[in-house]
């Protein structure tokens, strides 16, 4: 039996066992007119009850339910009553993963958080959901600016309580910190599977709940009253605040600073070249052009996009810009699943293309299908930026004799890569990456050298590379030395006359 066959078979037992309760066995949450149009989806009553309270001991709230699918059917250690509750509405495994199979992930796993909290009101009055179990604390609430503005104890002598956007992995840092310090932490976004709160859950240093639009409810310095054994989390000093912020948050779009992280200018969408969504009940303008040309692939980490050209050789012609061009553009789902996910197609009018056009296009499809995509390059090079100044930081600590003893160590190993690769203890692949980050390592160490004004003898300290440094200047200076050897025979020599026609 195939994976989507067991699915499929879970998913029929979990239908027949809520038939059986009868009404009881449904309940209907709200979700966004794009992933229903009616916006409502009949989800199973008690496995999705069961999900909603299981952690803060309300079990026995819930009518019995006997579990369907097992452990592991979405991720290693998952719930299998989320799985119950998604499969018998009809949802795949993976569809509230984000930058999984499913586009609207993040919209349905929002919708599915709002209705939780809701159960989690209705059978146990706890006005936020509880992620991780721990102590109750009182403290004060800190708000990062970025994922290096850790928090520290209040002037008061108060814990912190951070607030953050998600229980993603880029926060493990800040929880961690927060932990030590005594505090709690409040998520806007993610469950109890997500990465935060399975990092943590076996350190048992303290407490994460989920309250949606947090950071907009509790300003930062707020008193906070955080009780996960009864699920409360209380502003103390101030109710009129309370109200004042609730109303903010009510009318606040959610997340609404995630898209940028730094105030540098963001790449602008720039359309113009006459791109328009295919209309599969319509015939392509181009049915009838006699040539088809791949031209352009592009890659992001949700979609792959591909263009060809299509043009007929009878056709208007431009010395430069060549023929006048359908440019079709495919975007298909990544990774790749035959039976899920949107496969949008679009095209332009004929026309000229000129240079470096073709890349805008391509790319401005992907901004209109992704949006997010257009600030994720800018995001992986601010990151890497960060971890490089973190790194470098470290090598600054180091002592003058330090830094310079630590090089030649670092040569000596580098020196010994070659002698592995050829005794067979690394294979090519290994060589290659573990040469990179020797480079990446010593441009680091040579930087904080050269601020320092240390001299460095680069020939003692990286020995085989300055041997091939040596090879390649002396293999450089041969083939330039025959060069000019071969320029000035040809400068020297006079040209053959061409004998004239016979006559």
């Amino acid at each position: 039996m195939t994976r989507d066959e067991k699915i499929e078979a879970f998913r029929q037992a979990i239908v027949i066992q809520a038939d059986s309760m009868g009404e009881g066995g449904w309940m209907t949450i709200e979700v966004p007119a794009s992933i229903r149009a009616d916006g409502r989806l009949r989800v199973p009553r008690p496995p999705f009850e069961l999900w909603a309270v299981a952690l803060s001991g309300g079990g026995h709230l819930v009518a019995p339910w006997k579990n369907v699918s097992p452990v592991g059917v979405k991720q290693g250690a998952d719930d299998p009553n989320h799985t119950d509750w998604m499969l018998g509405a009809g949802l795949g495994p993976l569809d509230m993963k984000s930058g999984g199979p499913n586009p609207l992930a993040e919209e349905l796993s929002a919708a599915a958080h709002a209705a939780r909290g809701e159960v989690e009101r209705r059978l146990l009055s706890f006005p936020c959901s509880v992620l991780l179990q721990g102590h109750a604390v009182r403290g004060r609430a800190h708000i990062p600016a970025s994922r290096d503005d850790f928090p520290r104890v209040s002037d008061d002598g108060l814990p912190p309580i951070s607030i953050v956007k998600n229980a993603g992995p880029d926060w493990l840092d800040m929880a961690l910190k927060t932990f030590d310090l005594g505090g709690a932490v409040i998520v806007e976004r993610g469950g109890e599977m997500a990465h935060l709160v399975t990092e943590l859950r076996a350190t048992g240093g303290g407490a994460i709940l989920r309250k949606e639009k947090a950071r907009t409810l509790y300003p930062t310095g707020s008193l906070l009253k955080v009780e996960p054994a009864s699920g409360r989390l209380t502003l103390e000093e101030d109710e009129l605040l309370v109200s004042e912020r609730a109303a903010s948050a009510f009318n606040a779009a959610p997340l609404e600073d995630d898209q940028v992280e730094s105030t540098d200018p963001l790449p602008a969408l720039t359309p113009g070249f006459g791109i328009v969504s295919h209309d599969p009940l319509r015939r392509h303008p181009s049915y009838h052009t006699s040539q088809y040309e791949p031209c352009f692939r592009l890659q992001s980490a949700n979609w792959d996009l591909y263009a060809a050209w299509e043009y007929d050789k009878n056709g208007p012609f431009h010395p430069h810009y060549g023929y006048e061009m359908y440019l079709t553009i495919w975007a298909y789902r990544n990774p790749r699943d035959a039976d899920r996910g949107p496969r949008p197609k679009f095209h332009t009018a004929k026309r000229l293309w000129k240079d470096g056009e073709l890349s805008q296009a391509v790319h401005d499809v992907l901004y209109l299908i992704d949006p997010e995509a257009r600030y994720v390059g800018k995001r992986l090079s601010e990151r890497h930026a960060r971890e490089r100044q973190a790194e470098k930081a470290k090598v600054a600590e180091l002592p003058s004799d330090r830094l310079l003893q630590e090089m030649r160590r670092l040569g000596q190993e580098e020196d010994s890569l070659w002698e592995e690769k050829e005794g067979g203890e690394i294979d090519q692949q290994d060589y290659t990456a573990m040469l990179s980050e020797y480079s990446r390592l010593f441009r680091l160490y040579t930087e904080v050298a050269g601020e320092r004004g240390l001299a460095l003898d680069m020939g003692e300290i990286r020995p085989f590379i300055a041997s091939q440094e040596a090879r390649d200047a002396e293999t450089l200076a041969r083939v330039d030395a025959q060069q000019r050897a071969f320029d000035d025979f040809m400068r020297s020599t006079p040209p053959q006359k061409t004998p004239g026609p016979r006559i």
